[in-house]
Formats: C-alpha cells, structure tokens, sequence
C-alpha cells in the first residue's frame, strides 16, 4: 500500500471557530487528497466524532463553547480512538506543550504560512501513528505466537526441558515439571545430575561432541523427582544447541513410561501366575486360535507351547459334551483327548475377550481336571446303589414283620407306598422327597409290632380299649423309627399319617399346617387303600366308595390338593392297586 492510499483511509476533522481560516484549511488538505469535516464548535465537532480510528482532529485550544481540556475529555469519552493536532496562537506555545502532554500528536502555532506545512506535518503525524500502530499490531501478534507456542509445548504429553553445556536446567515445560515435581520457583539452576547418573550425563555429552546424535534417542533412564519419587522414562536429545563446534546445550524429552514398565512387569508377574496355578489357562485370538497355554495345560494334555500356538484351539482339543450340546457350549463337564490319546473329564470356565467394534476378540478358558474326581464319584454312586439295595431290603424285611403279625394286611403298606409316590411325583416332588414318602409309607404301620395280633386280626368290631390300643401304633413307630438316623423326617412322618385338618385324627390331635405335607399324602393313600382291601371285620367297601370318601372330606379331613390329585390318578390316568 502506498503513502497516498494511506492517507486516503484517513479523514480529517477541521474544529476552528474563525469560519474564513476553517474553510482555507480544509480546502489545503482536500487539494493534498484529504477527506475532511468541519465544525466551529465544540458541539458540532462532538456530533461528526465516531468510533473511527481513522481519525485526526485540527483542533483550535479556544473555542466559544468549552476549553481545549474539556473538549479533549469529551473526545476521549465519545471516540477513545481519535486523535488530534492542537492550534495555537502566537506565545502560546506553553499551552501548547501542555496539550501535548494530554496526548496530542502535535501542535501547530497560527501564522500566516501555516498553510504551507500543514498537509506535511498531518502526512507525518499519520505515519507515526501507522508505524505506531503497526508496531503495536506485531508486538500482539508476537506475544499472541509466544503464548501459543508456549500453550503448546505447556500441553505436549512429553516433558521437554532445555539445559546449558553444564546441565543446569533453564527451562522445563508442564509436563517435565509434573515429572519432577518441580514448582516454577525450583525450577532455575537445578541440574540434570539431580535427576540422572553422572555418567550418563558425561556420555550424553561426548556424544553430542561427536556429533552421533542418533544415539541420543530411546534412551531408558530412572529419574528420581524432588518428592523422591522413581519414574522411568525414555530421555532423548532432541536438539543440540551448538555454536561452531562448541557444545552450549541442549534440548531434551523425557517420556515417562513408569506405567507402562509396571504394566510390563505385571503381565510378567500375571503370566508366572497362570503358569503357577494347577488349571490349565488357555487363551486365543479372534479367530480361536491358541495365543497362550500355560504349564498346567502342558501337564494336561501332553502338548508343548510351541507345538499348539497359532493352531486353532477346536484342532488341539477334541472335545465330546457328555450331555449332547455342541462346541458353542462354556459350561458343563466335557470330555477331551490328551496328546496319547486318553481320555480326562474337565470342567470348563470361558470367559469371551470383548474389543469395541468386535462381536469377540477371542477368550480364555479355564479347564478344570475332574477326571480322578468323576471316577470316584462313580465308584461312590455304585456303593450307594448296593447300599440302598441293603436299605430297601432292610425296610422290605420290616415290613414283612408287620405283615406276618396281621396277615389280613399283607401288602397293605407296599400300596400305600406305590399310590403315595404316584401323588407325590404328581406334585413334583423332589427325588429325594418321593424316596421319605416312599420308605415312610413303607413304615409307616410298623409300630403295630406292640400291637396284640389277636386284635390286629380280630374279625368283628373292636372294643373301645382294643381301639384305643391301635391308636398308639403311630407313636409306637415313632419312638422305634428315631433311633434310625435318616436323612429325612421318616419317624414324624409316620407319627402324624393318621392325623386330620381338623384336629380330629390321632395320636396328638394336630391340625392344618402343623401336620408334614408328606404325613397328609400317605394319609390319603392309606385310606384309599384300606377301603380297597378285605379286612377281618368287613369286605372291601372298592375303590369308588374310596374316592368317594376322600372326596366328601377334601378340605375337612384331607388335604384338598392331595385329594384332587388321587382322583385324578384313578379316574383320568387309570392307576390301579
């Protein structure tokens, strides 16, 4: 841009009350290519003043409505930016000098060849303020650069510091004084031997002597911060600062890598960890092939590491799932050939390795050896089948006792028991509650052993002493039943099969849910069995007269559900006795 585009950016505003010399001047400075304004008073100058930088005030110091000093104020209020050139009279340069001081560009003494310098003096004053301005713009723009670059550096994840030839540090960024815990007031003087080996340092600098920079960078270091505390970090010199050949510094990084060592060191630790425990750990990539396999997995199966690493784990393991699924299976026993070919029961733990934007990144197994386990439990399932065979043998001898002592019942509990487990498994039942329902039925009458047989087998009606004799037979099974050590309520089972909802059964009047719900089903087995059999006293009343019974007492004398569902067996499913 050259000066007479300058000055056209400019507009001058002529304030002088002597309207003759006012115009004159304008008219000068229109003719040196000048955009100007006018004004006689304070007031109209105020009104053409806006927020223009552009703008230079001819300002006479006297004027008829206000004093120079009250009309600069008013300027610097109304247009901070403006700035102005003060007319004097002849002798009054003091005054002059004052305005000068109040921040006037210049001042201009009223004589008769003023005309002939003013365009002159308005064209320099404008090119101090440009040059000013300029100056003032660079000095922003510097200090705008300086605090980016300093923003920057202050940012970088890396700790950058600048020593002198003798290692005295002079400056550190943010990053390097988190490093080392260093405040800005620790920072000048310290030195890199505080934070690294002697010797270290002394190599650094026969290096960069040598001019063998590439052998300044990655170069591990433990640094010791003010605070004591150890980091490890990746020093490098970044750039050697040399005069010729003169070594005066340098600028280095330090990259701390503290986590990653420990992270390191973790995994080292975690990997001597899964090699040390007894199960087999196994992992694979995304595509299911091994990645790791510890000792126990070598133990295992027979295979070495290296023979089965990168091979697809499916390949290396032939797995069989005992209870029919497929491959896709993480739970549940599975069986597996080793290396030689035999056979281990192991119990698997999968956990799939997840990666964002992966439907799977792989997993690991944990495979559990069974084998001598399952094979005990085997042996164990079989010794308690032999035993159980002894145990109902046991119970079946008992209760052929019975039966021997009132032949007119005989089979009568092996009924009780078949109907019993039928209602029983109708109520799903667990295995283990169908078996007390089973052997409670079983025994539930062996209490009449302390029954005299000739009343057992008394053909006509019983006295009432002789029936109160019978009530006793299931407190009698009680007391010889809880000597037994079941692992199930056998003997309060058959203490309360002849007891009633509403408290009218015996031998201890109970009622509604006081009475064991197995106690409620035999109790509705044995009274339908008994109306379905001959007794020494009476012919069988049959098998509808004994729903018939039940069901005029559900709710009464017998648990309605069990009822329900003893009906449901005879008339729906056709059970039979």
């Amino acid at each position: 841009m050259n000066g007479h585009e300058v000055y056209e950016r400019w507009t001058i505003l002529v304030v002088e009350d002597d309207e003759g010399l006012n115009a004159l001047v304008r008219k000068t400075l229109e003719r040196g290519g000048f955009k100007t304004l006018g004004a006689f008073t304070a007031e109209e100058a105020l009104k053409n003043l806006d927020n223009n930088p552009k703008m230079l005030v001819i300002l006479d110091y006297k004027l008829p409505d206000i004093d120079g000093v009250g009309f600069i104020k008013e300027i610097s209020e109304q247009n901070g930016k403006a700035h102005y050139i003060v007319l004097t009279g002849q002798g009054d340069e003091h005054t002059a000098v004052e305005f000068m001081k109040l921040g006037a560009r210049d001042y201009l003494i009223k004589e008769a060849n003023i005309l002939d310098y003013l365009p002159e003096t308005i064209k320099r004053v404008i090119r101090e303020i440009e040059t000013e301005e300029s100056l003032r713009i660079a000095e922003l723009q510097l200090k705008h650069s300086e605090a980016k670059y300093r923003a920057l550096v202050d940012n970088l994840g890396e700790g950058i510091v600048v020593f002198d030839d003798d290692g005295n540090m002079t400056f550190a960024n943010m990053a390097a004084k988190a490093l080392l815990d260093l405040g800005d007031s620790g920072l000048l003087g310290r030195n890199i031997r505080e934070f690294i080996d002697e010797g270290v340092f002394l190599n650094v600098q026969n290096i960069i002597k040598r001019g063998e920079f590439d052998k300044l960078t990655n170069m591990d270091l433990t640094v010791e911060a003010s605070s004591g505390d150890q980091h490890e970090v990746i020093f490098s010199i970044v750039v050697p600062m040399m005069d010729e050949s003169t070594f005066n510094g340098f600028i280095g990084t330090f990259r701390d890598i503290t986590e990653r060592v420990r992270a390191q060191r973790e995994v080292k630790y975690m990997a001597q960890l899964v090699d040390g425990v007894s199960d087999a750990i196994i992992s694979t990539n995304d595509e299911f092939k091994i990645a790791s396999w510890n000792n126990a997995a070598e133990k295992l199966y027979g295979w070495k590491a290296q023979e089965v690493v990168g091979r697809p784990i499916s390949e290396v393991l032939k797995t069989e799932y005992p209870d029919g699924e497929n491959s896709e299976q993480t739970d549940g026993e599975v069986v597996q050939k080793r290396k030689d070919g035999s056979e281990i029961i192991a119990l698997p733990a999968v956990s799939f390795l997840k990666e964002e934007g992966k439907e799977s990144s792989g997993m690991v197994v944990v495979y559990h050896d069974i084998t001598d386990r399952k094979h005990a439990e085997s042996e164990l399932k079989k010794s308690f089948e032999r035993l159980k065979k002894v145990f109902d043998s046991v119970v079946d001898v008992i209760g052929k006792i019975v039966e021997v002592r009132d032949p007119y019942t005989a089979g009568h509990e092996r009924q009780v028991a078949k109907l019993a487990v039928a209602i029983a498994k109708k109520m799903e039942f667990s295995k283990e509650q169908i078996d007390a329902i089973g052997i409670a039925s079983a025994l539930h009458d062996i209490g009449k052993v302390y029954v005299p047989s000739e009343i057992l087998s008394k053909p006509g009606i019983l006295s009432r002493q002789e029936f109160e004799l019978i009530k006793v037979h299931p407190a009698l099974g009680f007391e010889i039943l809880e000597t037994i050590d079941f692992p199930w309520k056998i003997s309060d089972i058959v203490l309360q099969h002849h007891e009633r909802l509403d408290g009218s059964g015996y031998p201890n009047g109970i009622k509604g849910k006081d009475i064991l719900l197995e106690a409620k089903i035999i109790a509705v087995a044995d009274v339908v069995e008994a109306m379905s059999s001959h007794r020494p006293y009476r012919p069988a009343p049959g098998i509808e007269a004994a729903l018939d019974e039940i069901a005029k007492n559900r709710g009464k004398l017998y648990e309605p559900k069990v009822v329900d569902i003893c009906i449901r067996l005879f008339r729906e499913d056709c059970f039979t006795l």
